[in-house]
C-alpha cells in the first residue's frame, strides 16, 4: 500500500471514529426526568449554527446546579443530531424556584478535526413561565453564545453567564464558558488520536 492510500484510509477512519464517538455522546445517555408531580417551567431551546463541510452535527442541552453538581438522574435534558443548520429541542421541563445551570453544548465532525463550543447559564426558572432560550454558533465555532426571553412577560428574564462552564465531565476551569475547542484528528499507529488545538 503506498502512502496516498494509507493517508485516504486513514481519513477514512478518522472520520469513521469521530462520528462513532459523536453519536455514542449523543445515544448513550439517559435523559433528565423532572418528577411529574414537582412544579415546572418550561423551556424551548433553539441551537443555530453557520458551520460548513461538515461530516455531523448535534447538540445538547444540559441541567445542573450552579456549581455544576447533578441535580437529578442525568445531566442529559435532550439531544438532537445530524447534519443541520439549526437543531429545534421539544419543550423542556424544569424545576422552579431554585437556581440551575443550563448549558448548551454545540459539536461537529469535519475531515481530520472536530470543534466544539457551549455556554451555560445560570438563572431560577419560574412557575409557570415559558422561556425560549437560543444558543448561537458562528464564524465556524470560534464564537458561541446564548440569549434567553421570558414568552410568559416578553421580557428578558434575569441570568448570568458563569465564568466556568458545566459539562458531563463536572465543572470546568474558570474563562471557559462560550470558548470554542478545536481536536485536529492525527494517526499514530493506524488509530485516530484527537488532540486539542489551543491556536486557530
Amino acid at each position: 500500500m503506498d502512502d496516498q492510500q494509507r493517508i485516504k484510509n486513514g481519513s477514512v477512519r478518522s472520520r469513521i471514529v469521530l462520528s462513532g464517538v459523536l453519536l455514542s455522546l449523543a445515544g448513550c445517555a439517559n435523559h433528565y426526568q423532572l418528577s411529574p408531580e414537582a412544579a415546572y417551567a418550561e423551556v424551548m431551546v433553539t441551537s443555530t449554527n453557520d458551520s460548513t463541510r461538515t461530516l455531523l452535527r448535534d447538540s445538547d442541552v444540559l441541567i445542573f446546579s450552579p456549581e455544576c453538581q447533578l441535580i437529578g438522574n442525568s445531566p442529559v435534558m435532550a439531544t438532537q443530531g445530524g447534519n443541520d443548520e439549526s437543531h429545534v429541542f421539544p419543550v423542556l421541563r424544569v424545576p422552579v424556584g431554585q437556581a440551575i445551570a443550563l448549558t448548551l453544548a454545540y459539536r461537529d465532525a469535519r475531515l481530520g478535526e472536530n470543534r466544539a463550543c457551549a455556554t451555560t447559564l445560570i438563572f431560577t426558572p419560574q412557575s409557570p413561565h415559558r422561556y425560549t432560550l437560543t444558543h448561537t454558533v458562528s464564524n465556524q465555532v470560534r464564537q458561541c453564545r446564548a440569549d434567553m426571553v421570558d414568552d410568559t412577560t416578553a421580557a428578558q428574564p434575569s441570568y448570568a453567564l458563569a465564568d466556568y462552564s458545566c459539562s458531563m465531565q463536572g465543572k470546568t476551569a474558570a474563562g471557559t464558558n462560550s470558548k470554542p475547542i478545536r481536536h485536529r484528528m492525527k494517526m499514530e499507529n493506524g488509530v485516530a488520536i484527537a488532540v486539542k488545538d489551543e491556536n486557530w
